[in-house]
């Protein structure tokens, strides 16, 4: 009997112990805390993969021409004469589309393009890609393409 009464006492002693112990309040603060982790290493991999990616779209745009100065140097000094009617761009091809009344003026216009060519290197290989004329409106409509550095 005395032994029985030990076991039930040592029992209850633990069972109490147990129930007091804060151990399974740490256990879920653990959970938690890992959980959290997990979160934060997600969004820490989401936040370098973005940072390569930015550095990859900013390298790519380094490499690009400059078309808006490009084209701007190609216009800036044409005859007055000279319309531009559309621009197509295929990956290094510039194409201007442009409109005229005198051959003289186009002819002009190509010698400009040409000269700039030379001297500031930021085309090459111009080219009459079309040239037609329209009697009703009298102007020849050209395509001059060039390839860019």
């Amino acid at each position: 009997m005395g032994m029985l009464l030990l076991i039930v006492s040592l029992s209850i002693g633990v069972f109490f112990i147990s129930a007091l112990s804060p151990l399974e309040g740490l256990k879920r603060q653990e959970a938690e805390a890992s959980s959290r982790l997990d979160g934060m290493k997600t969004k820490a991999i989401e936040y370098l993969i973005s940072q390569k990616r930015l550095g990859e779209i900013e390298s790519i745009i380094k490499s690009r021409p400059d078309y808006p100065a490009t084209l701007l140097s190609m216009t800036s000094d044409g005859p007055a004469d000279i319309t531009f009617s559309g621009i197509k761009i295929d990956n290094k091809d510039v194409t201007l589309i442009t409109k005229s009344n005198s051959l003289l003026v186009l002819n002009s216009f190509i010698q400009s393009l040409l000269q700039k060519s030379e001297s500031e290197k930021i085309y090459n290989n111009l080219v009459l890609s079309s040239l037609d004329y329209t009697k009703e409106d009298q102007l020849y409509t050209s395509e001059l393409t060039v390839t860019l550095h």
